[in-house]
């Protein structure tokens, strides 16, 4: 069925007269979008992948949507967001699929509030996205925001330029949060996601220091088609100088503002 998915590929079995045999298998025995692994997550940890409700593709599975998979293949650069240390974005990629039948859900922190009279900005509806887990800690808990951010690789006030790059990569504004999106990702839909590439930063003071590479999951769905039931919130007691909140996933007075990212 193309909707069911193999999570990892450590043997292959052979039956023959009723007796089921492990046989080795090839170093290399799966692509994903041409590139050959061993296993459709390549080098992300199985452990930290939510296996009820990701299903990992591959090119000789490509999930229920074919053209979903052809698209992140095709546009890696826009998909895939794998860059080289300092440069943030992902460290490694693979491809999902959403298994769970009620939608996955997906959340983003971002700095400026939406404007309904328009279009909504990258800042809000943006490309790059977390799972529940990335914005609780081990017990559950809810991270703070200063926390999340520095797991994510975001840098609070500016991004460092690296202009020996090619091409020549230019300084960008931060994201000091203070503002939370979440949205089902559809059920059966693709995505791409990696681990957090570490992100070379600049204080206000022009102070450099860098974030290092985390196992944190970062999620790129394929457009925000495949997205649905999107609301925003502000955090409550944000703290815009320090850049931080007590509790990434509390909102002020509890209140989310239903808005449509799938238009974007």
């Amino acid at each position: 069925h193309p909707s069911t998915m193999i999570f990892s590929k450590l043997m292959l079995i052979a039956v023959g007269a009723g007796v089921a045999t492990a046989l080795p298998v090839s170093p290399e025995a799966v692509a994903v979008c041409g590139e050959k692994r061993t296993a459709p997550e390549g080098t992300i940890p199985l452990p930290e992948i939510p296996e009820l409700a990701w299903g990992l593709l591959e090119d000789s599975n490509p999930g229920a949507h074919p053209e979903e998979y052809q698209k992140i293949c095709t546009d890696k650069d826009k998909y895939h967001l794998v860059k080289n240390a300092g440069r943030g974005g992902f460290s490694d990629f693979a491809v999902g699929q959403c298994n769970d039948p009620s939608g996955c859900p997906v959340y983003r922190v971002f700095d400026k509030a939406p404007d309904h009279g328009r279009r909504l900005e990258a800042s809000a509806c943006g490309h790059s996205w977390s799972p529940l887990q990335d914005l609780q800690g081990v017990n559950g808990a809810a991270k703070t925001l200063s926390k999340y951010l520095k797991d994510v690789g975001v840098c609070p006030y500016q991004y460092a330029a690296h202009p020996s790059d090619d091409p020549p990569e230019q300084a960008s504004g931060g994201n000091k949060g203070g503002y939370l999106m979440k949205c089902t990702l559809r059920a059966s839909h693709d995505f791409a996601f990696g681990q957090t590439q570490s992100a070379d930063c600049l204080k206000e003071d022009g102070t450099p220091y860098t974030l290092e590479a985390t196992a944190a999951l970062q999620i790129s769905p394929v457009d925000f088609s495949v997205l649905s039931d999107c609301s925003w919130c502000e955090m409550m007691d944000f703290d815009r100088e320090a850049a931080d909140a007590p509790n990434v996933l509390k909102c002020v007075d509890d209140a989310w503002t239903p808005i449509d990212c799938s238009s974007n």
